[in-house]
């Protein structure tokens, strides 16, 4: 069983979270947030965890992790610059 916390841990080292809104249905969609979208989605399927292929956006590259209820968490390497503290 994969957890949310085997995925943050492949995402590592710089794990972060992204929100987006989306309009007119005015839905939010949570994201994680990694450095390499290539090295993640492997780690990811050496623990078993099913993940989309990534598909480039204008934004970052994007991947889908399935999650044991069926669900789908984003996961996106990012092209724009990040808000560190």
């Amino acid at each position: 069983m994969i957890t949310l916390a085997a995925v943050v841990s492949a995402a590592k080292p710089s794990t972060g979270l992204s929100f987006v809104t989306l309009k007119p249905m005015v839905r939010t969609i949570l994201y994680l947030v990694c450095d390499d979208i290539k090295a993640t989605v492997r780690k990811l399927t050496q623990k078993k965890v099913k993940c989309s292929a990534p598909v480039k956006r204008t934004w970052g590259t994007l991947t889908k992790v399935t999650l044991p209820s069926g669900g789908k968490l984003g996961l996106y390497q990012p092209k724009h610059p990040l808000a560190r503290s």
